[in-house]
């Protein structure tokens, strides 16, 4: 299961979103919204290739920004570069 639990995050002094707390227990998810909205920041920090300015990501229960943990999350997005060790 991911669970976010109390995520915000901000660029600079703009708070893109405040206290999001979401537990996902489906194999897939579908995260729809506006342009700049926060969705692709929120998959980010949801695969821990970004953290939030504050709150805790997890994935089983482990922090998502342990390389270990990374490895076991996919994520799909138009414009997204990903590091080399997602396949």
């Amino acid at each position: 299961m991911l669970s976010l639990e109390n995520i915000s995050h901000r660029f600079a002094d703009h708070a893109l979103f405040s206290n999001i707390t979401l537990q996902i227990t489906e194999p897939r998810v579908l995260i729809t919204g506006s342009n700049g909205s926060g969705k692709t920041t929120l998959l980010m920090i949801a695969a821990g290739l970004i953290y939030p300015t504050s709150g805790t990501a997890t994935f089983n229960g482990q922090a998502v920004k342990r390389l270990d943990v990374k490895k076991q999350i996919g994520i799909s997005a138009n414009k997204i570069v990903l590091p080399e060790f997602y396949t």
